[in-house]
């Protein structure tokens, strides 16, 4: 707004529209007394602006320090869960979820004490380590085995982790055991576990761990290898349980098992 001289008078403008008696000054029309009223108004409001400095000081209230120095801080993100956020999105997120599993070795535990009883050497044809390497997954092994019941009850196979900790007290997964994958099925007459796992004992410790906790339980036992693969396999007759245990030797040192058991306890 333009600046004005400081002698203009709005209020005497005013008096002499509505009060002023002189005939020189004739009287005006409403209309224009009204129009007259708001734009003096409107100069005198204009004319009664605080001075910059003043304004400036009062528009901005100061912040608690504290608080300005919080609302400062950079806020703390993790890039490898920022890069997932988006997944349930309209877009495809920028990179496919993880799917890795945590590393086998990161809290290594000594191997469980030799068993006092012993596999006997392999023998025969291992036709079961055919179907191991075949597999893909634990439901493809447990459809594969020479166990008619264990066969059927495959079908109705569902995939969690809450199945490793479901294991019969027979056959239990050993103390140092890394769970990779677990399935497994309770429907009509199945009690069927599978799981895939890592161990720190070798594959000659692993049959025999297995082999001393079937025949304790009334299980049979026929081992079979072909190369560095071995298998044990039994069944018991009082209940028709029967049960799968392939080794094979982890790089790293120790053993991959899949265990597959078709046993209510």
């Amino acid at each position: 707004m333009a600046a004005r001289s400081t002698d203009f008078k709005p209020f005497e403008v005013i008096y002499r529209l509505f009060v002023s008696q002189d005939d020189a000054v004739p009287r005006a029309p409403i209309r224009i007394i009204a129009a007259g009223t708001i734009t003096a108004l409107a100069l005198a409001a204009c004319g009664s602006e605080a001075p910059r400095s003043q304004r400036d000081s009062t528009s901005a209230p100061t912040l608690d320090p504290a608080l300005a120095d919080a609302l400062a801080d950079p806020i703390l993100v993790d890039p490898d869960l920022g890069q997932q956020a988006n997944g349930d999105a309209l877009r495809p997120p920028d990179r496919p979820p993880s799917g890795g599993l945590p590393p086998v070795d990161i809290a290594p535990i000594a191997p469980p004490a030799a068993p006092s009883v012993h596999a006997p050497e392999p023998g025969g044809d291992c036709a079961e380590c055919t179907i191991a390497r075949q597999a893909r997954t634990l439901g493809a092994l447990a459809a594969a085995g020479r166990d008619p019941r264990t066969r059927v009850c495959a079908a109705t196979l569902r995939y969690s982790a809450r199945w490793a900790a479901r294991m019969p007290a027979a056959l239990p997964l050993p103390r140092d055991a890394r769970v990779l994958v677990a399935a497994g099925t309770d429907e009509g007459q199945c009690a069927l576990r599978a799981a895939r796992f890592v161990t720190a004992m070798p594959v000659k410790g692993a049959i025999d761990f297995y082999y001393a906790h079937a025949s304790a339980s009334g299980f049979s036992a026929e081992h079979r290898a072909d190369d560095d693969m071995n298998t044990l396999h039994g069944t018991r007759d009082r209940d028709a349980a029967a049960y799968a245990v392939i080794v094979r030797p982890r790089a790293q040192g120790g053993s991959v098992i899949d265990l597959v058991v078709n046993a209510a306890d």
